[in-house]
C-alpha cells in the first residue's frame, strides 16, 4: 500500500488522530497477547530441544538481534516526530542513512572474526555474526517501520512484528526437526525473522521518495535519535540493578526471590509501556494539529491509573494469598517484595509517561537528564539500603527513587512547557497505594 508521507492531510483532524491512537492500542494489545503466547510456547519447546548450554549461546545472538531491531527505529525518532513541512526533506536523507548504518552494523559484526582465538567456540562466533547480520537487515527496512510509527498505522506494524516473533520460533522448530546441527538451525532462524519482517515492510509500504545525501540532515537525525536511544540504555541498565546488587550482596537465593518479584511486575510494566509507545507519535501529531497536549497527557495518566486498578490489586494486593499457593511457601518473600515494589512501579510508570511526552515535544536533554539522575539515585540508594535492610532495601530504593522522579518530572514539565503540572494524578496515586497497602496488610495478617 502507499503511505502518505506528508501528514498534513492524513493527520489534519484531531479526532482522527485520537481514533488512530485508540485503534493502535487495540492492535498492539492483541499483538502483545498473541506474540506472548507464541513466544512462551516457542521458548519452552526450543529450550527443551536444545538444552541449557546451546540455549545460552543462542541467547547471545537473540539479544544482539533484538537490541539492533529496536535501535534501528529509535535512531530515527526525530523523523517520527518531525513537523510535516520538514518531513519530505528528511525522509530521503533518512533512508540513505539507514543503509549506511546497516553497513556499519555489518562492519561491527566482523569484529568477532579478529577474536577467534579468544572465543570459547566457533559456534559462539557464528551466532554473534548472525545476530549482527540480522541487525543490519533491520536497518535496511527501518524507514518504512518509522513511517508506520509516525502515521500510527499500528495494524500493519502489528502484523510485521507478529510475523517476526512467529518466524523466529516456528522457524527454529522446523529447522531443529530437519537439521542435525542445532546451532545452525537456531542461527538461521535468527536470520529468517529479520528477512521475513524486511520483506513484509518493503512490500506493504511503498516510499514515494528517492535516496538523498545530506551530511547536515544526517547529523540532525542522529542527534535526535541518539538521545532517545540513550533513554532505553538507561532503562536497561536500571533493570540490571537487582541482579548486580541483590545477587552480589545477598547471594543466589535472595536473587531468585527478587528476580521473581521483578519478573511478575514486568507483566504490568509491559502492558503500560505498550500504551506508552503510542504516546510518542500521538503527542507529536497533536502538536502539529495545534491541540492541547497537556490535557491528552492528563487523560493518559488517568487511563494508566485505571488500568493499574484492575491489575495491581489482584497481583500485589492479593499476593499474600496467591503467592504461597501457586509458588510454594519458600516463595513467600515474593509477596513481601511485591508490596514494597508496587508503589515504586506506579510512580515510575506515571513518571515515564511524562518523560515520553517530553521526548515527543522535543525536550530530549531535560528528559534524559532526569532519567540519569534517577538511575544514579536508584543504584546508590539500592546498594546502601540492601546492605542495611536486605532484600527489602532494593525495593525501598526503587520506590523512593521513582517517587522522586515523578516529582521532578512534574516540575520539569511545568518549567519547560509553561503549563500546569500533574499534582492531582500524583495525589491520587498516593491515595490508591494506601488503600491497596491496607488490603495487603489485612491479608498478610499484619493488622
Amino acid at each position: 500500500m502507499d503511505i502518505e508521507i506528508d501528514s498534513s492531510k492524513s493527520m489534519r483532524s484531531v479526532n482522527h488522530i485520537k481514533t488512530l491512537a485508540i485503534r493502535g492500542n487495540m492492535w498492539l494489545f492483541f499483538r502483545y497477547v498473541v506474540s506472548g503466547i507464541v513466544g512462551i510456547l516457542g521458548t519452552f519447546y526450543v529450550g527443551r530441544e536444545v538444552g541449557p548450554e546451546i540455549w545460552g549461546m543462542f541467547s547471545i545472538s537473540y539479544v544482539i538481534s533484538t537490541l539492533l531491531r529496536e535501535a534501528s527505529v529509535k535512531i530515527f525518532a526525530s523523523l517520527i516526530r518531525s513537523p510535516f513541512n520538514l518531513y519530505k526533506r528528511y525522509v530521503a536523507d533518512a533512508w540513505s542513512l539507514s543503509m549506511v548504518l546497516a553497513i556499519v552494523v555489518l562492519g561491527l559484526g566482523g569484529i568477532p572474526l579478529l577474536l577467534v582465538g579468544e572465543l570459547p567456540s566457533k559456534y559462539v562466533l557464528w551466532l554473534v555474526l548472525c545476530g549482527f547480520v540480522s541487525g543490519a537487515i533491520y536497518f535496511v527496512h527501518s524507514i518504512p517501520r518509522a513511517i508506520l510509527e509516525r502515521n500510527m498505522v499500528y495494524n500493519l506494524l502489528s502484523i510485521i512484528e507478529f510475523a517476526d516473533t512467529a518466524t523466529l520460533y516456528l522457524g527454529a522448530a522446523a529447522l531443529l526437526a530437519s537439521l542435525d546441527d542445532k546451532i545452525i538451525a537456531l542461527s538461521v532462524s535468527i536470520l529468517l525473522r529479520a528477512i521475513v519482517s524486511c520483506i513484509l515492510s518493503i512490500s506493504l509500504i511503498k516510499l514515494p521518495v528517492k535516496f538523498a545525501w545530506s551530511l547536515r540532515n544526517w547529523g540532525t537525525i542522529l542527534r535526535g535519535g541518539s538521545l532517545y536511544m540513550c533513554s532505553d540504555i538507561v532503562n536497561w541498565l536500571n533493570g540490571l540493578a537487582p541482579l548486580v546488587i541483590v545477587g552480589g550482596l545477598l547471594g543466589a537465593s535472595a536473587l531468585g526471590i527478587a528476580q521473581m518479584a521483578f519478573r511478575l511486575l514486568a507483566y504490568i510494566q509491559g502492558v503500560i509501556l505498550m500504551m506508552n509507545r503510542i504516546l510518542f507519535p500521538l503527542l507529536a501529531r497533536l502538536q502539529e494539529a495545534g491541540a492541547e497536549v497537556r490535557s491528552t497527557i492528563s487523560r493518559t495518566l488517568h487511563i494508566y491509573l485505571l488500568a493499574l486498578v484492575f491489575v495491581y490489586i489482584p497481583l500485589i494486593g492479593l499476593s499474600p494469598s496467591w503467592v504461597p499457593r501457586l509458588l510454594g511457601e519458600s516463595w513467600r518473600g515474593v509477596a513481601n517484595m511485591l508490596a514494597i515494589l508496587g508503589p515504586g512501579l506506579i510512580w515510575w510508570l506515571l513518571a515515564y509517561a511524562i518523560i515520553t511526552s517530553l521526548y515527543s515535544v522535543g525536550f530530549d536533554s531535560s528528559a534524559l537528564g532526569a532519567q540519569i539522575g534517577y538511575s544514579a539515585v536508584y543504584w546508590a540508594l539500592g546498594w546502601m539500603m540492601t546492605i542495611h535492610y536486605g532484600m527489602a532495601g532494593i525495593s525501598i530504593a526503587y520506590g523512593t527513587a521513582s517517587f522522586a522522579l515523578l516529582v521532578v518530572m512534574n516540575l520539569v514539565w511545568k518549567t519547560r512547557t509553561e503549563s500546569e503540572g500533574f499534582m492531582r494524578e500524583l495525589c491520587f496515586s498516593v491515595f490508591f497505594i494506601i488503600i491497596v497497602t491496607m488490603l495487603w496488610l489485612t491479608l498478610a495478617g499484619r493488622i
